[in-house]
């Protein structure tokens, strides 16, 4: 419109969609930074069995820091379980979300969590509470296997009480 208008050209305006709608979307991948994996990246990191771009000395307060953390001794926050935060701030503005859970399967591409936890049951709970969606993310082995999405759909069906329609 802006361009037309500095040009003098007529702008005919023509309507897409007779009903718009914006959806939002989270793939729930990781709900912890802390775990034993990321824990061992680090020492392979310090030891350079794996690339850095930090420096070894870096990498050591790292993994003090969270090791700690994953002990339980220093209280930090978890800073991928920051559902609320994102609840609030779609409160905001009147949003709700459609929240993609991944499940298992392989080993450092899948969820590191598991369904039926009970965070995670609790955290379906909430979701369900706020009226949100919640969907599958289908893991790495369901992309050329149908059994292992079905699989999958039932596991997040039956420890969510959702009726699970997106993928």
């Amino acid at each position: 419109e802006r361009f037309c208008a500095l040009r003098n050209l007529p702008v005919k305006k023509k309507r897409l969609f007779r009903n718009f709608g914006f959806i939002l979307s989270h793939d729930v991948d990781s709900v912890d930074l802390y775990t034993k994996n990321y824990l061992l990246y680090k020492v392979k990191e310090i030891f350079k069995f794996k690339k850095s771009r930090l420096s070894s000395a870096t990498n050591l307060r790292l993994l003090i820091r969270a090791s700690l953390i994953y002990a339980g001794i220093n209280k930090r926050e978890n800073p991928h379980w920051n559902f609320d935060y994102l609840r609030n701030v779609e409160h905001i503005h009147n949003f709700r979300s459609v929240f993609y859970f991944l499940d298992t399967g392989v080993l450092h591409s899948d969820a590191y969590y598991r369904f039926d936890e009970k965070r995670i049951v609790n955290l379906f709970q909430y979701f369900l509470n706020e009226q949100c969606e919640i969907g599958l993310h289908g893991p790495v082995r369901s992309i050329a296997d149908q059994t292992v999405m079905n699989e999958s759909l039932e596991r997040l069906r039956r420890h969510s009480n959702a009726t699970v329609v997106g993928i």
